[in-house]
């Protein structure tokens, strides 16, 4: 059974009763380079996967070590090394970004409980959603010393996704809200409810797009809404497809199309990353599916898709993402 899978039951039975959970999703970002690879979190191997970033092919096991239970959310540090969630046991390890072996527990303790989005700031340094303490928590950016609890209060509730937006500030997706809410990005100040409704249930993934919109997944069902990346109003339902009982993770490539791992929900789930065009959200293909991946979570492109140009077949264009996520111009 997927690991990512048994992470959003989890999170639907902890919802029923009012719990808090965190899903095993990855974010992954991806910079434009003909040697661009995709990082896929999987729940089967614990371990994360790499993909050839133009054909999905299968490339190896890439991290080694370090005890890594629950792969989740991802992010690439400015150190070029891969910064990884471990929703299991509550820690973020960092491995090297070439060779992808262990070097350290870069941030646990002080609250730390079922880390979600990962991501360093402007200021260099680095934030982790903290899923089940509802707080966003902020760690020295070159020893992942804890520095404090950088957003929290009534409004965060099972926050599994951040990053920083085009404005500066910190927006966070809300399981429970389900909601996007935005905070100062420099004091960490409550800001306002940016984002919500549309049919939304259960917040997951979140991304500013190539087009400037936001992008919420929902845990609960095949669906990626959009919404107006200035002033939070509900867009469309972006993206609907019924092969997708949840989305797991989703990401925009240096291709400009979105990539979303997902799961069909059955009795013997099984899943993969599917790709979808990043303009008009009809499905292209099925991009990762079956060999070692058996649990599909969080996905990351590396190098990362805002610093790179994209070439190929006489076609540049420069992808200026706002995250993480997750990387990219993602702030504090």
């Amino acid at each position: 059974m997927f690991r990512s899978l048994e992470f959003v039951n989890r999170l639907k039975r902890l919802a029923a009763v009012g719990g808090f959970a965190l899903a095993a999703m990855v974010c992954l970002r991806a910079e434009p380079s003909s040697a661009a690879q995709l990082l896929v979190a999987n729940g089967g191997t614990r371990s994360i996967l790499r993909y050839d970033a133009q054909t999905g092919a299968f490339i190896d096991d890439f991290t080694s070590g370090g005890g890594l239970v629950g792969p989740g959310l991802m992010t690439q540090g400015p150190d070029g090394n891969l910064y990884v969630a471990d929703w299991l046991t509550s820690r973020v390890l960092r491995y090297d970004g070439t060779s992808g072996l262990f070097i350290d527990v870069f941030a646990s303790g002080s609250g730390l409980d079922q880390p979600g989005g990962v991501d360093f700031g402007p200021n260099g340094n680095f934030y982790v959603a903290s899923s089940f303490s509802n707080e966003v928590l902020r760690y020295e950016g070159g020893t992942g010393a804890f520095v404090d609890a950088f957003a929290s209060g009534a409004n965060v509730a099972a926050p599994l996704d951040m990053l920083f937006g085009p404005d500066g500030n910190l927006y966070v997706g809300n399981v429970f809200g389900p909601h996007v809410t935005r905070y100062d990005g420099t004091t960490g100040q409550f800001i306002d409810v940016f984002a919500s409704g549309g049919g939304l249930s259960l917040t997951g993934s979140i991304e500013f797009g190539p087009d400037g919109s936001l992008f919420v997944s929902d845990i609960q069902g095949g669906k990626v809404f959009r919404y107006d990346g200035s002033t939070g109003a509900f867009l469309d339902v972006f993206l609907d497809d019924a092969a997708v009982a949840n989305v797991v993770d989703f990401t925009f490539g240096p291709d400009g199309n979105l990539y979303v791992s997902y799961n069909d929900g059955g009795e013997i789930p099984t899943g993969g990353v599917r790709r979808y065009d990043g303009a008009t959200g009809e499905f292209i293909d099925a991009f990762i599916s079956g060999g070692v991946l058996d649990g599909a979570g969080a996905l990351l492109f590396i190098p990362e898709p805002s610093s790179l140009a994209l070439a190929g077949c006489g076609l540049v264009a420069l992808v200026a993402w706002c995250r993480r996520r997750r990387i990219g111009q993602r702030t504090p």
